[in-house]
């Protein structure tokens, strides 16, 4: 039987502080301390999210209360419209680019568009006879760009799906930069996920293309992060140091890929914090303050604060590294406020709370708040 009476003094609580934070994630208002002194005395409530709010408030498993763990990934909606008119090729390409260089202000009703647009593709791609090469590279970009959006908000299945569609359909067609393209992307979906061996096959297979300069510069940085997160900072950093020769390169696959400073600094900076041991939050320091620099025109062509919660992750780690543990835990907690259930970065921050929990800050309020921001988002049905 849980001894929550035990853990909460083992922590410096007192009653009230359970009541605030067991109030707030299961009723929205503190609850009385008397609620609390029956909880501890073992009259456990029997609503699967309240034992859950009562496991993850002290750090415990989930499952020693009785409740499964199910995290749901978000359903990207597949729009079944498609434009009669014949289409305008190069209306196309300036619409991809126009999202690439400017983004847009409203992911879901881009997500629409965009499918729209690849339903529209599909309908004509086959009955054309002096377009079709043009048309299959147009369906292949548009697939690509459907992914990079569906992973920046939330929808993850999604854009596994849109990824390997992309794939196969490039290879089909003998597009090599496109082929490289996608498996590199795709690849860094599996690798932010943290499932190496996937990532690292599809990086295998995006360098065997042989690609354009600034596709080469980011398969490098991601294998170093790939490489970082397996041990192995030393060969890491060594393809890394590969990247930095691709930066700012002529442009590759029309409009879709470039490799600025900003993509570079990202990886470096993630290589250098993800290695399990020797990790060099000094280094990252300096490159994030460039990071930093070289991003700001850029956050506006990210969706749902994509780029500011890159950031603070960042941050985050590199506080928790130097072992400046609330520093750490406010950037993860102002991270994790601004996520939807299902984000791709879900799964690193898991990792940071796991390691804040064992360290001298572990049984802290604020440890316990964010581990209670990311049930919400892992178990949102019981939430909404």
């Amino acid at each position: 039987m849980l001894d929550l009476r035990a853990l909460r003094l083992e922590r410096g609580w007192k009653t009230s502080d359970v009541a605030e934070l067991y109030g707030k994630y299961t009723s929205g208002k503190t609850i009385s301390a008397g609620m609390i002194y029956k909880i501890e005395e073992g009259q456990l409530p029997m609503d699967a999210k309240r034992r859950a709010v009562l496991a993850r408030m002290f750090g415990l498993s989930i499952a020693t209360t009785g409740v499964q763990l199910i995290q749901p990934s978000r359903r990207l909606v597949q729009t079944t419209q498609i434009n009669r008119k014949a289409i305008d090729v190069e209306e196309y390409r300036l619409y991809l680019q126009d999202l690439w260089r400017n983004g847009a202000q409203d992911a879901e009703a881009t997500l629409i568009d965009l499918g729209t647009r690849i339903n529209t593709i599909h309908s004509q791609v086959l009955y054309s006879r002096t377009q079709q090469s043009q048309l299959r590279e147009l369906l292949v970009e548009f697939h690509i760009r459907t992914a990079s959006i569906a992973k920046e908000s939330g929808y993850t299945s999604g854009s596994l799906s849109h990824y390997t569609k992309a794939i196969v359909l490039a290879k089909e067609s003998g597009f090599k930069d496109a082929t490289a393209t996608a498996y590199y992307r795709r690849a860094k979906w599996y690798i932010d996920a943290w499932n190496m061996q996937k990532g690292w096959h599809d990086l295998l297979a995006a360098e065997a293309q042989n690609p354009s300069p600034t596709i080469m510069g980011r398969v490098y940085s991601i294998k170093g992060l790939a490489l970082s997160r397996t041990g192995k900072l030393a060969e890491a950093m060594r393809e890394v140091d590969k990247s930095d020769r691709c930066i700012n390169a002529p442009v590759g696959l029309g409009s879709i890929i470039d490799f600025p400073s900003s993509i570079w600094s990202l990886n470096r900076s993630l290589t250098l914090l993800s290695a399990p041991k020797g990790a060099r939050p000094d280094l990252a320091e300096d490159t994030i303050r460039s990071t930093s620099i070289y991003r700001e025109g850029e956050k506006y062509t990210r969706f749902h604060g994509f780029a500011l919660i890159e950031d603070l992750m960042l941050q985050g780690m590199i506080y928790r590294s130097k072992g400046y543990y609330p520093l750490a835990c406010s950037m993860f907690i102002e991270a994790v406020s601004l996520m939807k259930p299902g984000h791709i970065y879900m799964t690193t921050i898991e990792q940071e709370y796991e390691k804040l929990k064992v360290s001298s800050f572990g049984k802290s309020k604020d440890v316990a708040e964010l581990g209670l921001k990311l049930l919400v988002l892992q178990m949102p049905h019981m939430f909404n």
